[in-house]
This record gives C-alpha cells, sequence and structure tokens, in this order.
C-alpha cells in the first residue's frame, strides 16, 4: 500500500488504514482524488461504510486529528488512568507499553519513568516504593492533561534546543 500511493503529500498509511489530509478543501480534494486513482488502478475498492470522508477531526491510531493538531483518545487515555499499580515487572511492561504510546504529548517522559524503569533491571528484586507511586501518579496525572500537538508547519521558523550534548569523539 506505501509504494502504492508513494509521493502522495498530506497522507498517513497504517495497513489497510488510510488518511488523507489538506490544508484547504481544494489542496484535500487533490489528494483524494490521487489516492482514490492510484488505488482504481491498481484494482483495488472501498468499503462504503469504512470510509469517512470530509471530516473536521479523525481518530486514527489511537489518536484523535483534527486542524488544531494531535491529541490523545480519551478512551485509551482512561484506561491509562483506571490502571492499578503494578504488582509484578510483567505488569509494569504492560502499562509501560500503554504510557509510552502517548509520550509524544509528556515532556521529560524519561525522567519521569526513570523510578519505574529501575523496577525492570535484570536481577533487581521487585520493591514497590513511595518514589514508584509518586511516578506512577504524576505521569498519569501528565496524560491527563488536555495537552496537544500542533501541526508542523515548514513555513515558520524552527526552533531545535538539545538538552545535552554528548562528545563521543574528542
Amino acid at each position: 500500500m506505501e509504494n502504492l500511493l508513494a509521493g502522495i503529500e498530506g497522507m498517513g498509511i497504517f495497513l489497510d488504514d488510510i488518511l488523507v489530509t489538506g490544508p484547504i478543501k481544494a489542496i484535500h480534494m487533490e489528494r483524494l482524488e490521487q489516492v482514490l486513482s492510484r488505488l482504481q488502478d491498481a484494482g483495488l475498492r472501498l468499503k462504503s461504510e469504512k470510509c469517512e470522508l470530509f471530516k473536521d477531526s479523525v481518530e486514527y491510531l489511537g489518536f484523535i486529528i483534527d486542524k488544531t493538531g494531535l491529541r490523545k483518545s480519551k478512551q485509551k487515555v482512561d484506561a491509562i488512568l483506571k490502571c492499578c499499580r503494578p504488582k509484578n515487572v510483567s505488569e509494569l511492561k504492560s502499562v509501560l507499553g500503554m504510557i509510552n504510546y502517548y509520550r509524544c504529548f509528556v515532556p521529560n517522559t524519561s525522567a519521569l519513568l526513570r523510578p519505574l524503569h529501575s523496577l525492570l533491571k535484570k536481577g533487581e528484586k521487585w520493591n514497590w516504593s513511595k518514589e514508584h507511586d509518586k511516578a506512577f501518579e504524576l505521569i498519569k496525572k501528565e496524560l491527563a492533561s488536555d495537552r496537544v500537538l500542533a501541526h508542523y508547519n515548514a513555513s515558520l521558523p524552527t526552533i531545535v534546543e538539545v538538552g545535552k550534548v554528548y562528545h563521543f569523539w574528542d
């Protein structure tokens, strides 16, 4: 699918899910026509009941996407917020997997999760402490925020900040 639709801007593809976007209706229509044309040329068909066209907001791969940016799916976040404290390494890995899916919405995720990751060290005895409780509740609080990731605009200035610089050569 990716090869078939390569080169069309404003698209997202995951397995058989295709997302077509555009900053204005005319560009969106142009891109949609390109996608539909290529699919037709390849002999592929779409099920109309599975298509969502001309939406202001869509849920795609656990994210809500609209004109203002990218948000977390409320249902997915609620599932994380309802998680009880992990009782063992296996449960912790499962919870961390869910949390890491939305890590782009949480500043300093690695630092916040460091106490929890310490429980995953090989040979480390499971010993959940108040420090782990604090980290677990803090990350859930951050995930509950309504932080939005704005769409990237290449025509605006871009500022890159680097927290630490490591020198691997001297």
